[in-house]
């Protein structure tokens, strides 16, 4: 899948559950035409590809507590899907009962999500799936991670591979250890992380509009 990974700032009205206006937009680096003499062409080009790589690696956010923000944003990320889910769909929310932070966040996702939650011809429904039954969770057409631990996230991440469906957490940590998707955070702004090998591995594509609005994590 394409990526327009230099994209750092966006406009993700498209997605942003607090109604941004605007279109999708594109803050890129101005290129500057510089002169040097041929000694310093080598300490340019240094320059140059340190700064690439500086846009190219974004910083992820800081793990903390979900928000209905992040929930809503998240949602709304299914229907970018290159196959998007129709009708009525159950979205596991895989929550470790032994850990206080995971069961805080299933909470919050399972009351934002409420008794359907409805975003154009989809009907979003949540069901909570304790780490124990992750692995043999049936009908879900997308999971979302709960926090909790690195086992909770390999649980999930072996879903996603054998279901072939979307992974989404909120904690950074999934996505950075490359066992879910996609992390979506709303605080200040909109930011969609996703990374690459595991949507390419877990068979999961996403419309051209919405490549350009994500930042990948290598």
């Amino acid at each position: 899948m394409s990526r327009a990974t230099i994209a750092s700032s966006f406009n993700l009205s498209a997605i942003d559950p607090g109604g941004a206006t605007g279109s999708p937009f594109i803050s890129m680096p101005m290129r500057s035409a510089v002169r040097r003499s041929a000694p310093f062409l080598p300490a340019v080009a240094t320059a140059v590809a340190l700064s690439f790589l500086s846009v190219a690696l974004p910083a992820l956010p800081a793990a903390a507590a979900v928000t209905e923000r992040d929930v809503l944003a998240a949602a709304r990320a299914l229907t970018f899907l290159e196959h998007p889910p129709r009708g009525t769909v159950d979205i596991g929310v895989a929550v470790d009962p032994a850990d206080a932070a995971s069961v805080k966040d299933a909470d919050l996702i399972r009351r934002t999500i409420g008794n359907g939650l409805v975003i154009g011809d989809l009907t979003i429904h949540a069901r909570l799936i304790s780490r124990a039954d992750v692995a043999s969770s049936e009908g879900i057409g997308a999971l979302m991670i709960a926090g909790g631990s690195m086992d909770l996230f390999r649980e999930a991440a072996a879903v996603g591979r054998t279901r072939q469906i979307l992974t989404v957490s909120t904690d950074p940590a999934c996505v950075q250890a490359a066992l879910c998707v996609m992390l979506v955070k709303s605080d200040p702004k909109v930011q969609v992380f996703v990374n690459p090998r595991v949507a390419e591995q877990d068979g999961i594509a996403f419309t051209p509009t919405f490549n350009l609005m994500i930042k990948e994590v290598p």
